[in-house]
């Protein structure tokens, strides 16, 4: 029998354990509940072929037994062709009843879902995981809708290997999408202590089954923009692109086994923040203040962690020739430790949370963009691109005697610039473009390996004590700073300064 096909639009978060025995209880859902919880118990195998082609489309197959009602239901979700969102999970889904606890292909080929599903694969299925998942369902009504919270306790199992589940879901029944942004706030800012989860149990299931990382740092490329695409939209597309890469990096920069992880997080980041700033024109002034002072907040945590981790990674062993020195080295580690404890803090400080829910809700708003929004994203463009070029230029007028922060802060305008080149190249694709963004790029490397070189040289002096840094590293950094500072970054502003902007 076919239940339905529809579209789940949800919010996953996780919580600490010690806390999910009280959320169904806190006064916060008490005062937004529409019926009494519902408890139910869960045994859930997930099915693929052997290898693993639907998990390569993106689409997972399970089989839950709901224990307490005796009832077995089979689903299938997808991901949705083009999701709109960010932190919210918009998937495809059909569900039937049936008996047993093995798929009824049967049912999916009537349906005509089998025709979306990779060759072959109903006719390979086999079980890869199962699930012993303990729920509450609580039913909210906040004003404007209707959401459902699910709490989930349990446990994911593939042979010998457990991964616990300490969750909750809120899942929009009815109302706006931005909704379920503002039950999550209200909940966050009545005290409950959520962080948000891009990691489903699909996910995790499938990483314990295949002993691989759950948290692998993701990197996507940028999307294209169309040549006549409103201003507004392409912020949307842009924005929502680079908090999508902030949250599904996450988990890799808490876990911190791969300094990838920290760098991607951030990196989108400063692309987020780049992109407010590029389309500040067009966005409404009294809603941004408090989303980009969480946002520069978030950069300037995970910033010491990266430029550390590039320092034991990179440049320590580059400057030893070999093998860096041990005590230099085992100080350089216990520092790191330290500044990733400040990146995990922050990652579940709920503060964080707010933030970000806050953004995605703002990207969700169609509503919060001024008239100008409409205009076309290649009309606007050429202005604004003006106005960055013009500031760099004031701010580099007397390059080579520019101190060390004033050459920091225009790296950061570079940075910036080189941010909205990348995300505008599909509107001016030409030889002119090619080249000024090879200037521009240039440029900020050159800058950027100076900062590098200067962050060495300062650490270097915080990890020799009380003592004196090793000389020989300490002169060959010195030789490197000079060749920056005197020959790599003047060349390279020479070259941008005289390489016309392809949207005059």
């Amino acid at each position: 029998m076919t239940v339905g096909q529809e579209q789940e639009i949800e919010l996953k978060f996780s919580v600490p354990q010690e806390a999910i025995a009280n959320i169904a209880s806190h006064p916060a859902i008490v005062a937004i509940q529409s019926k009494p919880a519902t408890n139910r118990h869960f045994r859930t195998t997930y099915f693929d072929t052997p290898v693993l082609a639907l998990r390569t489309q993106g689409s997972i197959l399970r089989v839950r037994h709901d224990i307490r009602h005796n009832t077995t239901i089979q689903t299938i979700k997808m991901p949705e062709a083009a999701p709109k969102a960010t932190a919210i999970s918009p998937r495809r889904e059909w569900e039937w009843k049936i008996s047993g606890e093995t798929p009824d292909t049967d049912v999916v080929r009537t349906a005509g879902i089998h025709a979306l599903l990779p060759e072959g694969a109903l006719e390979a299925l086999t079980p890869i995981f199962t699930g012993d998942i303990h729920r509450t369902e609580i039913l909210l009504a906040p004003p404007g809708g209707l959401v459902e919270l699910a709490i989930d306790h349990g446990e994911l199992r593939s042979g010998a290997s457990v991964s616990p589940v300490c969750e909750i879901e809120l899942e929009l029944k009815e109302g706006p999408r931005t909704l379920i942004y503002d039950t999550a706030l209200a909940l966050c800012a009545a005290g409950l202590p959520l962080r948000i989860s891009t990691i489903s149990k699909a996910r995790r299931g499938f990483s314990l089954a295949m002993a691989t990382p759950l948290a692998a740092p993701l990197v996507l490329p940028p999307p294209a923009l169309l040549e006549n695409m409103p201003a507004g939209q392409a912020f949307r597309m842009l924005a929502a692109a680079n908090l999508s890469l902030i949250l599904s990096n996450m988990e890799s920069a808490l876990d911190g086994r791969d300094i990838e992880g920290v760098h991607q997080m951030r990196l989108a980041l400063r692309r987020l923040r780049s992109i407010f700033s590029f389309f500040h024109p067009i966005l409404p002034r009294d809603v941004l203040p408090d989303i980009r002072t969480g946002l520069k907040h978030m950069t300037q945590v995970l910033g010491p962690e990266r430029d550390l981790d590039v320092f034991i990674a990179e440049t320590l062993p580059r400057l030893s020739g070999e093998k860096p020195p041990a005590l230099l080295m085992q100080r350089a580690r216990t520092r790191q430790k330290a500044m990733h404890a400040k990146t995990e803090a922050l990652l579940k400080d709920t503060a964080t949370t707010i933030i970000l829910l806050k953004t995605c809700r703002f990207l969700e708003d169609e509503r919060c963009m001024k008239k100008e929004a409409q205009r076309s994203l290649s009309t606007c463009a050429p202005a604004w691109l003006d106005k960055m070029h013009a500031k760099i230029l004031h701010a580099g007028r007397h390059f080579s005697h520019l101190p060390e922060k004033e050459l920091h802060s225009l790296r950061t305008r570079i940075k910036k610039l080189n941010m909205a080149i990348a995300a505008t190249q599909t509107l001016f694709a030409s030889p002119e473009a090619e080249r000024f963004a090879l200037a521009a790029s240039t440029l900020g490397k050159a800058l950027g390996r100076y900062n590098n070189a200067c962050f060495a040289r300062d650490m270097l002096k915080k990890l020799a004590g009380k003592g004196k840094p090793p000389a020989l590293l300490a002169n060959r950094l010195a030789q490197q700073l000079a060749t920056l500072r005197e020959k790599d970054a003047p060349e390279a502003w020479k070259t941008f300064k005289t390489t016309r902007p392809y949207w005059e």
